[in-house]
């Protein structure tokens, strides 16, 4: 009995998504640059930077590593966090985001989505 006990404890923890704890926990949310979302870290290690899907942890406060999932890049972005105001170092320049008030999941955007972001209205025709 203690042993099925044992492989039903296993299940669950094993099925339960992963928390980001420790010093990662306060990046968890939405990040803008301006009115546009720069950065989303999701609690579960799950994230996107820009358009891009990734995996995301800390390693050590002021470090934030990414794994992107289209290529298996890794990066590590240097950080500092004050009072809602995230600085990052992306590519040799200072990126300054601030935290949104919503988090947004990861989504793919659709073939129809971009497709309605590329259309143009139809052109007048000159009446004769």
């Amino acid at each position: 009995m203690a042993v099925i006990t044992a492989l039903l404890a296993a299940l669950v923890l094993a099925a339960a998504p992963l928390k980001t704890t420790g010093p990662g926990k306060a990046l968890v949310g939405a990040w803008y640059q301006g009115d546009t979302q720069y950065l989303d870290l999701l609690d579960n290690g799950q994230g996107r930077l820009g358009m891009l899907e990734m995996t995301w942890k800390v390693i050590e406060p002021g470090n934030l590593h990414l794994v992107f999932k289209e290529d298996g890049a890794e990066k590590d972005l240097t950080y500092k966090l004050k009072k809602g105001v995230l600085t990052m170092e992306v590519m040799n320049r200072e990126v300054v985001l601030t935290r949104g008030t919503a988090k947004v999941k990861p989504k793919a955007a659709s073939a129809a989505e971009l497709a309605k972001d590329t259309k143009k209205p139809p052109e007048k025709k000159p009446a004769k």
